[in-house]
């Protein structure tokens, strides 16, 4: 499978995770119980789907989730209501929460991806 295709699937990963947050529950993913977890166990199934560039599919979900906040913050800037904008976040602190937020899929990827390697290595010595 092509790294662009898997890269992108990680990128998708961060969009999807905001949209699902956003119009489903109604609050951003690091405001939910559930943000950190659903974060980390996307991490971890692009490690184990993908185990030899572990370290390219959490910039990849990082990359998905700045696209949303940039293209939320255009919207709301094209689309002035007259209530105020409404910024999603400061950028400066917001690309420090959002690595921050991060984390977790980083180090469940870098799991995942250690998962299947072992199991490949297991597998083989049998």
């Amino acid at each position: 499978m092509n790294i662009r295709y898997k890269f992108g699937v990680s990128v998708l990963s961060g969009i999807l995770l905001w949209v699902v947050f956003s119009f489903c529950f109604n609050t951003e993913p690091w405001d939910s119980r559930y943000g950190y977890s659903t974060v980390g166990l996307i991490g971890l199934v692009l490690g184990l789907s993908w185990p030899k560039k572990p370290l390219l599919w959490p910039l990849g979900h990082f990359a998905g989730q700045f696209l949303y906040w940039a293209f939320g913050l255009i919207i709301n800037l094209l689309f002035f209501n007259g209530t105020g904008i409404k910024f999603f976040m400061p950028l400066a602190l917001g690309m420090i929460s959002l690595t921050i937020f991060c984390l977790p899929a980083l180090i469940m990827s870098l799991v995942g991806a250690g998962i299947r390697k072992l199991v490949k290595k297991l597998s083989h010595k049998c």
